[in-house]
């Protein structure tokens, strides 16, 4: 995370990173209480070191499981029973600055390992053009 405090004093601007990839190019002003409270939400599901989920094999396989869920809205059955379980750990979830991001955090023991995709969208947030 990289916090512009300078531009405005009734917004958090905060551009989000996830592996070197900037998720939230589109829109970056984050109502200060909203991302606090979400980032002790997401804080307090990691802090103590837990076990992989159920189905959990590596980051994308897991990823991959999980966006199935997204996609099963005609109820196609598409959906696995892990798929359901990964879904469990989306991250990112923080309002409208990170709605083009699909995002999720897998712990593993001590370590939490985080998968993304950028969805189609966004548009120009302080002078930086979106990306897929």
């Amino acid at each position: 995370m990289e916090f512009h405090v300078e531009h405005d004093p009734e917004l958090l601007c905060v551009d989000v990173f996830v592996g070197g990839l900037h998720v939230n190019t589109w829109d970056n002003a984050f109502l200060p209480p909203l991302l606090a409270k979400k980032l002790k939400d997401e804080l307090s599901r990691f802090r103590p070191p837990t076990a992989p989920p159920a189905g959990f094999v590596s980051p994308l396989e897991a990823f991959h499981l999980a966006e199935d869920c997204m996609f099963d809205d005609a109820g196609t059955g598409a959906a696995s029973e892990a798929g359901l379980e990964l879904w469990k750990y989306q991250f990112l979830d923080w309002g409208e600055c990170t709605d083009e991001v699909l995002a999720f955090a897998f712990p593993d023991g001590d370590r939490v390992h985080l998968a993304c995709r950028v969805r189609d969208g966004g548009g120009v947030a302080w002078g930086t053009e979106a990306r897929r």
